[in-house]
């Protein structure tokens, strides 16, 4: 099995920010797999640890108070979600840094996982409250 993960436009919800840090993140994973599968030397763990953890914490942070405003009815169990997907990366991080190394193949499936399932099922579910309030267009899916 392969943590290979590549940007389409299935992924979009055409609302630019939101879509923007997706793809950010996505690259950010597809990078790290890049280089495991590559002969050079790769990316310090803790620096993708660390761009991992300010991504993850900023983009909820932004999205969350995005789905207030435009008043997503199921905001609370959205934010559970990122409550705990905060919790696993921060059990990744602790991890790491007990032993200084992780299993990056099976860091990065499990990170290609659940934040593709996580854009491709919770995320386009407020789609339609973007387009409600005119921050995405109509039609786009």
């Amino acid at each position: 099995m392969t943590a290979h993960v590549t940007w389409s436009d299935e992924y979009l919800l055409h609302y630019q920010p939101i879509d923007a840090q997706h793809k950010q993140l996505l690259d950010l994973l597809d990078t790290l797999y890049a280089a495991e599968k590559s002969e050079g030397s790769s990316p310090d763990a803790s620096i993708f640890l660390f761009k991992l953890v300010v991504f993850t914490e900023t983009h909820f942070a932004y999205e969350e108070r995005l789905l207030e405003l435009v008043g997503f009815p199921t905001t609370k169990k959205h934010a559970l979600y990122h409550r705990l997907m905060k919790s696993e990366t921060r059990e990744i991080v602790q991890s790491f840094r007990k032993r200084r190394s992780f299993d990056r193949e099976e860091v990065l499936l499990f990170l290609r996982d659940w934040w593709t399932n996580h854009i491709l099922k919770e995320d386009m579910q407020y789609r339609p409250f973007l387009v409600q309030h005119g921050l995405a267009p109509e039609g786009s899916d």
